[in-house]
């Protein structure tokens, strides 16, 4: 059954289907120090390219589909959207609207789990980064564009942590203090939604199978 992913209210609509499938890319060296990454154009490593490929593999034996990859232009999310293309053999795109905010001048420092929490907050700007209204703002406009993919029904887009958590914020209607407490992508972690006609509760044209 689908309901909708902001209200919860079963769907009425036969239609709904569309697979849309976001993924976090592989590791980096700086994930794995602990170091936040932001707009910095790091390469995944090692690890990260291993991750990849066995997140392709499982996902070819799971059996999923896929028509078409959209990725963030950035290297970490570009090689990984590359494993995956090669191995579902599907064409690969770039979009800008899927790469990570610019997170000024706490880029390539020491993060902790309280530090990125407060990237979430509206009132926290550090020097030289993306206002989150802005970065949201681009999601927003993102997310309306899926409706009109005519790739396919089944889409796949490779992009970053906090660019997830902002796309599963905008799709379920969530606050500040509930997204906070939102445990954040694992990297090739894949989250899954359903596009379809807007709920008639809520107008939301995102839903999940339950």
């Amino acid at each position: 059954m689908f309901i909708c992913a902001r209200c919860g209210n079963p769907s009425q609509d036969n239609s709904v289907g569309n697979k849309i499938m976001f993924m976090r890319h592989g590791k980096t060296q700086m994930n794995l120090d602990n170091i936040c990454v932001g707009s910095i154009d790091e390469p995944i490593c090692k690890l990260g390219v291993e991750q990849s490929q066995e997140a392709a593999e499982e996902f070819v034996s799971s059996g999923e589909k896929v028509d078409v990859i959209f990725s963030s232009p950035l290297k970490r999310a570009r090689t990984t959207a590359e494993i995956f293309a090669k191995k579902l053999g599907v064409p690969l795109y770039f979009s800008e609207s899927l790469s990570e905010r610019d997170a000024g001048e706490i880029q390539g420092k020491p993060e902790t789990p309280e530090s990125e929490a407060l990237l979430l907050k509206y009132d926290y700007l550090p020097k030289g980064a993306t206002p989150l209204v802005d970065f949201e703002k681009e999601t927003s406009l993102f997310l309306k564009g899926l409706d009109g993919n005519e790739f396919g029904n089944n889409t796949l887009l490779v992009t970053h942590g906090f660019r997830m958590l902002t796309i599963i914020k905008l799709i379920k209607g969530w606050n500040v203090d509930h997204i906070m407490r939102f445990t954040p992508p694992s990297n090739c972690q894949i989250i899954t939604f359903f596009l379809g006609e807007p709920c008639k509760s809520c107008n939301n044209k995102f839903y999940e199978l339950r």
